[in-house]
């Protein structure tokens, strides 16, 4: 419903649900960071999560807290931590 709506208006979600992102695609979410005291806004690039994004949702990565902002983390590299599938859970070391 979302995305049908925002062909005619500007739609603004803030979220913290991983479901509700994996609806979208990475360049349609906006990180925020907050870096030495001030917030920061920050869009999410495909490219360095193109890898990742075979195997795991946004959503998912999200949880394993690869996309918040807390860390004032920059979207620029892929995340680092090693995953891996098993059924429906990601272990991440």
């Amino acid at each position: 419903m979302m995305r049908q709506a925002s062909h005619e208006t500007q739609i603004i979600a803030a979220t913290q649900s991983p479901l509700l992102l994996d609806h979208f695609d990475p360049e349609d979410i906006l990180v925020a960071n907050r870096i030495d005291g001030a917030t920061t806004i920050e869009r999410l690039k495909p490219e360095p999560l193109a890898e990742w994004l075979e195997d795991y949702s946004l959503g998912q990565l999200w949880e394993k807290g690869e996309l918040t902002g807390s860390r004032g983390k920059s979207n620029d590299a892929a995340p680092t931590r090693a995953c891996r599938r098993t059924d429906r859970r990601v272990l991440c070391k």
